[in-house]
């Protein structure tokens, strides 16, 4: 009976570790929460940069036009001053990412000069940028082009230029737009009408 009962308490111990082990075996571990941080300690979000886009161009110069009137000053002569020259037919696309290409098929520019007729023949394209506010257009950098220039007077042909691109052009001109009309102008004698044609884009 003895031996009985040190069994069974050993037995009724056992289990009861058991149990016990199992216990702790089933039961999760309690987690400890970390520090929480402090809403100064957070990082700021970041700031959008402001815009930087350019302005965008008047769409009224935008398109395809031909001159119906114009007044050049040229330099015709090595030995005197600029001549005005009168011309129309040149045609031009005013594109709205800020190029211009010209183009010239056999336009005569036509003058005087002590009563002697001359005259100036214009071939071939070039491009070039521009810029524009509400009353001024400004052409920069010919970057592309095939012009040429072929002088005559009572003589006949005395020579002909050819264009080369440059980087360093500009030129400055007030306009004023009105329809399907540009009128183009500066203070040193240069005068143009545009006519819009149906080519490249059309805006109001």
């Amino acid at each position: 009976m003895v031996l009985l009962a040190v069994s069974v308490v050993s037995f009724l111990a056992a289990g009861a570790l058991t149990v016990v082990a199992l216990a702790g075996a089933d039961t999760p571990e309690p987690c400890c929460a970390g520090p929480v941080a402090q809403a100064d300690a957070l990082p700021s979000p970041t700031t959008a940069p402001p815009a930087t886009r350019a302005p965008a161009l008047p769409q009224c110069l935008v398109g395809s036009w031909t001159t119906s009137d114009e007044t050049l000053m040229v330099k015709f002569y090595t030995d005197v001053g600029k001549l005005p020259m009168t011309t129309s037919g040149r045609s031009y696309e005013v594109r709205a990412n800020g190029t211009v290409v010209e183009r010239n098929q056999n336009v005569q520019l036509v003058g005087n000069h002590n009563g002697t007729p001359i005259r100036l023949v214009i071939n071939g394209t070039r491009e070039f940028r521009w810029t524009a506010t509400a009353n001024t257009i400004t052409y920069r950098s010919v970057t592309r082009t095939n012009l040429s220039w072929t002088y005559f007077d009572n003589r006949g042909e005395l020579s002909t230029e050819r264009d080369k691109p440059d980087p360093n052009f500009t030129e400055t001109n007030s306009y004023r737009c009105e329809g399907g009309q540009v009128t183009e102008s500066n203070s040193g004698g240069f005068h143009s009408v545009w006519k819009r044609t149906a080519g490249y884009g059309y805006y109001g």
